[in-house]
């Protein structure tokens, strides 16, 4: 005599779908996190940049530019998309910065590096189908061969212009 077949369980295969969602769900918690982090140290190196006396040009994303300090979106800005939203791209970008005045020592340079580094350069802003900012050293006296060899090294993301 045969006997009935005993029907698999569900169980097991909804313990599995749900611990593959908690996991999915998590990355995605991370990913978004990691990149608030990265747009968070972005505005603050724009405001540690313009306290130490880096001239920076903002661009928002619809565009408009002004100086630091300034408001350089107006109401006929677009608002953001909701993916932009999601994925916290920088509200603000900042194609050059301008450390050619002669009143920025080479102590102050130095301590900007880390703020430079902080930037998130966007894509095509400065030069089409690259990505970088674009640091302006020319005619500042306390910018030697030396600091400027460092910057280049300590700063992948930028380009200096001379």
């Amino acid at each position: 005599m045969d006997t009935p077949s005993r029907p698999r369980s569900v169980r097991p295969l909804l313990l599995k779908l749900l611990m593959g969602f908690v996991a999915l769900t998590i990355g995605v918690a991370g990913v978004f996190m990691y990149q608030r982090m990265q747009i968070d140290q972005h505005n603050a190196a724009i405001t540690s940049l313009t306290d130490s006396g880096a001239r920076l040009t903002l661009t928002d994303s619809s565009g408009h530019t002004g100086h630091a300090g300034t408001v350089i979106t107006d109401s006929d800005s677009p608002a953001p998309t909701l993916l932009a939203t999601l994925m916290r791209n920088p509200t603000v970008s900042v194609p050059p910065v301008d450390l050619s005045g002669t009143d920025i020592s080479a102590v102050a340079v130095r301590k900007m590096i880390p703020f430079l580094r902080d930037l998130i350069p966007k894509e095509g802003e400065n030069e089409v189908g690259k990505s970088y900012i674009a640091v302006i050293v020319s005619g500042n006296p306390h910018i030697d061969a030396d600091l400027t060899n460092e910057m280049r090294e300590a700063l992948p993301n930028c380009q200096l212009v001379q």
